[in-house]
């Protein structure tokens, strides 16, 4: 009878199997490349993508973790999910304390440099850079608010000249004051600030989905509450779906099938009314 040890790496290796079935390239100039500044791209299927004459619409995942662990692998699922219904997905894969990395601002770094990659060879990878949505888990979907929002430590910082059309976050660390491993990280109380989603919604801050799961006191789901009902006070759309008695591994195909393609579905469903997606037909989920 297989454990539960054998059966977490199973599925890692399955995820990473899935991973190898993206187009890998580097992004950063540095001589010699760190192998973990790549990203994976699965291509959107030609026959469900909503082109434009600018390309397909795309979406970018980062991977969650608190800036210490994490596999890129998590998302590639997700990303073949997305490529299926017609978009081109990309799992980003950044240093982090395992891979070279020195915390979250290092991470955050990489964050910016993956995205101003993917907008600048936006016609080589046939993506319409003004359809391009940012998303992730736990604190990479931090990552990804950070960039989407354009949030910065100090003005020193060049925010990207393009932002994503739409956001997707999974368990979202989105007011690092509700997280003390942020906190210690992030370090400085000038720092906290600009880099806290939370505290810079403004009118016209991209479109938002959040599936939160309501146990756990790594992420409390307090953290999106908050984040939804200061977008809608500014009058942005912001769609939040709680997810009682899971904790906040509940959106991993590897940890519950019936759950993943349930939040998969709701993602769709926002991605279709932010006419990025074409409407959900039996034949579109992954199995």
């Amino acid at each position: 009878m297989e454990t539960p040890a054998e059966r977490a790496i199973r599925s890692v290796d399955r995820n990473r199997e899935l991973l190898d079935r993206g187009e890998r390239y580097a992004y950063g100039d540095e001589d010699p490349p760190n192998p973990h500044r790549c990203i994976y791209v699965f291509r959107a299927d030609p026959e469900k993508a909503l082109h434009s004459p600018n390309g397909t619409p795309a979406i970018l995942l980062f991977f969650s973790g608190f800036w210490e662990s994490g596999q890129v692998s998590q998302f590639a699922p997700h990303c073949l999910h997305y490529a299926q219904r017609g978009m081109t997905a990309i799992a980003v894969d950044y240093r982090i304390e395992d891979t070279g990395g020195n915390g979250a601002l290092d991470s955050l770094n990489d964050a910016r440099d993956a995205w101003k990659t993917v907008i600048n060879n936006a016609a080589g990878l046939d993506i319409d850079p003004s359809r391009v949505v940012i998303g992730g888990g736990g604190g990479g979907a931090w990552l990804a608010a950070a960039v989407g929002m354009g949030l910065r430590e100090n003005k020193s910082i060049d925010v990207p000249a393009v932002l994503p059309v739409a956001q997707v976050f999974f368990h979202p660390l989105l007011d690092v004051r509700d997280s003390p491993a942020a906190v210690k990280q992030i370090a400085t109380r000038s720092a906290i600030r600009g880099l806290n989603p939370t505290k810079h919604i403004k009118r016209g801050t991209p479109s938002t989905f959040i599936a939160h799961g309501a146990i756990g006191s790594l992420i409390p789901i307090n953290s999106s509450i908050k984040f939804a009902k200061w977008m809608k006070r500014r009058g942005n759309h912001c769609t939040f779906v709680r997810y009682d008695g899971v904790d906040g591994t509940f959106y991993n195909l590897n940890v519950n099938e019936r759950l993943y393609e349930n939040v998969m579905n709701a993602s769709d469903q926002f991605l279709v009314d932010e006419g990025l997606l074409e409407p959900i037909d039996e034949e579109s989920h992954l199995v």
